[in-house]
């Protein structure tokens, strides 16, 4: 079992560790995440129970070389969960890998978990961490702290599920942009409100970029690339965004990702990143494929 073990440099170099494993240290401690969701279900087998599936993208190195189906543990407060009642587990037990898109040196890990409620709620999951991090290279909240949140209303049907296999929505140069992220599913339908997350669903300090909005109707995002943060963006930018879907009853599912700002000449530039999911098996081998729905959905406006 791949785990995941976070040492302060301090401490390292207190205790003598040499150069090398100090390095790994500060590997550890370093950003490690990418983006995540949580959908979660009435269960089956009791009142007031309800089956939790998190998504979650990390540095793949940072585990080793973990492939398709291997197990992951998310030590510590990577791997909590809370349920909104006080009570809280740590997923690492129900955690294996499921994408894996070794080129970029990221894996998609699906965790679950059970718990039943006390009360009908409603009540507000959480996936987070708020000491380490979003990675270090986003343009907008680097080396962040992370949260996910899930409204669950017990009797009120299942959340929807907005996840998807890939933490990297890629975004052309050039302008405005439109695009829509989103691939919902929820067996009790729409329709679905959309909106962007505040700091507090997405984390301590957590901004979304500047000139991006969203259409509260359908999702659909709207990003000046030349006017947002920091400036004009440059190919190959990255930029975090967290998303929260609605559904009639209140139950609501977050989608946190990155979006990487792609050579609007070059084919394929547009759409989340391609990966090799549950089941296959060219896995690692990150071959880039763009989703028809992504390639309907994606227009660019003249300004």
């Amino acid at each position: 079992m791949f785990e995941l073990k976070k040492y302060g440099l301090r401490a390292l170099a207190a205790a003598g560790i040499s150069a090398a494993i100090m390095l790994a240290g500060a590997s550890a401690q370093a950003s490690h995440w990418r983006g995540g969701s949580i959908a979660w279900t009435p269960s089956a087998v009791a009142a007031n129970t309800i089956d939790f599936t998190v998504t979650s993208f990390w540095r793949r190195s940072f585990f080793g070389a973990p492939n398709l189906g291997d197990p992951i543990n998310l030590f510590g407060s990577d791997g909590t969960l809370s349920f909104g009642d006080g009570a809280t587990v740590n997923v690492s037990a129900n955690s294996s890998v499921t994408t894996v898109f070794a080129a970029n040196d990221w894996i998609g890990v699906t965790s679950t978990a059970t718990h039943t409620y006390g009360v009908a709620g409603p009540f507000t999951a959480i996936y987070a961490n708020n000491d380490c991090c979003r990675i270090g290279s986003l343009q907008n909240n680097a080396g962040g702290a992370f949260e996910l949140h899930s409204v669950v209303n017990l009797g009120m049907g299942s959340s929807p599920n907005a996840g998807s296999s890939s933490p990297i929505f890629l975004v052309p140069d050039g302008g405005i942009q439109m695009f829509n992220p989103f691939s919902l599913s929820d067996p009790d339908g729409g329709p679905h409100g959309f909106a962007l997350a505040t700091a507090t669903e997405a984390g301590s300090g957590f901004a979304n970029p500047l000139n991006l909005s969203i259409n509260a109707l359908t999702g659909d995002i709207s990003w000046d690339t030349d006017t947002t943060s920091g400036g004009n963006a440059q190919v190959g930018d990255l930029f975090s965004l967290s998303m929260i879907v609605t559904d009639p009853t209140g139950n609501t599912a977050p989608l946190d990702i990155i979006l990487q700002v792609c050579d609007s000449q070059v084919q394929g530039c547009g759409g989340f990143q391609g990966v090799v999911s549950e089941p296959g098996t060219l896995a690692g081998l990150g071959i880039g494929l763009v989703g028809l729905a992504a390639i309907r959905r994606r227009r660019k406006m003249v300004a």
